[in-house]
């Protein structure tokens, strides 16, 4: 995640600092309630953001038929995802604790070491109780094991630069005075876990609401794997903002999404595929039509027609159920 803190200094700081004009009744907190007949229905925020089918069958056949899809994804991919994550928090903890108070106490290349071998150990611990799994079969527990040791080095590489670079920029020799690396940690990886599952009944999404991260207090953000999904990763950003604006009726105007991609070229993670959505007017209007269209699915019951674009619904995991024999019709 302190990959965030270099994106912010490098690129994205002057964009999440603007000020973005939204219109009151289009946050959470002030939007339109659900009629009653639509109430009586949810989504989660999964089923909200994927907008592959464009008729929104996919909605219909996994909640009124009740059809197991066929995964598309490989099956360790969502495990591993949530696994990311972990390692991710972990080292975010285990960097804060680890500073002293003084600067003149704060040693890099200690902390540095500190902190990938904790990192390591973290990454045993996570994988170990998957060696046995047949999702993990062949290369992919030994790519994961050195993607993990990827992230740890380069998060580690990361806290200690950016600290330095602090340290570096506020230290005065002169009068003695140094910074407190601790506070400086904080100012930097802004990153604060949402205190509580977010309810959000009243929007139409499935509680609990459960986005990652909140970064300098206002900026939502979840962390992703596999494909990269652009509209898909806009929709779960701007569901996660209204939700947190109806729980804390505080104003969020970014959204952000950390993909970080596994490399077998590499010897760091990529990160190409993050991106920072302004949630504005017309990102909230489109989650209401998204989701009143799919709401609409699933209270009237009426099986939707499959939808004429057949390229774009490979991904889907009910394509042999609306494409199977048709393919050369």
């Amino acid at each position: 995640m302190h990959y965030i803190s270099l994106w912010e200094m490098a690129e994205i700081g002057r964009i999440v600092r603007r000020r973005i004009r939204v219109r009151r009744d289009l946050r959470g907190y002030a939007m339109q309630p659900l009629p009653p007949d639509r109430r009586v229905q949810s989504l989660s925020v999964s089923e909200l953001a994927n907008t592959i089918c464009s008729t929104h069958r996919d909605i219909y056949l996994s909640k009124v038929a009740r059809v197991r899809p066929n995964r598309r994804e490989r099956p360790w991919q969502a495990e591993a995802g949530t696994l990311t994550h972990k390692l991710l928090q972990a080292l975010h903890a285990y960097a804060k604790q680890r500073l002293p108070t003084n600067g003149a106490n704060f040693d890099v290349q200690t902390l540095f070491r500190r902190l990938k071998a904790y990192g390591v150990r973290q990454k045993n611990l996570l994988l170990s109780e998957y060696r046995d799994d047949p999702r993990f079969d062949g290369r992919v527990l030994s790519d994961l094991d050195s993607h993990f040791n990827d992230i740890v080095f380069f998060e580690s590489l990361l806290t200690c630069a950016l600290l330095t670079y602090k340290a570096s920029r506020k230290t005065v020799l002169a009068t003695g005075a140094n910074i407190d690396p601790t506070q400086e940690f904080e100012q930097l990886f802004d990153f604060s876990a949402i205190e509580q599952n977010l309810s959000a009944s009243l929007l139409g999404l499935t509680e609990p609401v459960t986005p990652d991260f909140l970064y300098a207090r206002r900026v939502i953000g979840d962390i992703k794997t596999g494909a990269i999904q652009e509209e898909s990763f806009l929709m779960t950003c701007v569901a996660y903002a209204l939700a947190y604006e109806a729980e804390y009726r505080r104003n969020i105007d970014f959204g952000l999404i950390l993909h970080i991609d596994l490399s077998h070229d590499h010897p760091f993670p990529v990160y190409q595929g993050s991106r920072l959505y302004e949630i504005n007017d017309n990102a909230r209007r489109r989650f209401t039509i998204l989701r009143d269209q799919k709401l609409d699915v699933l209270v009237q019951r009426v099986e939707p027609i499959i939808q004429p674009d057949e390229p774009r619904c490979r991904p889907c995991g009910f394509y042999s159920r609306c494409w199977g024999g048709r393919q050369n019709d």
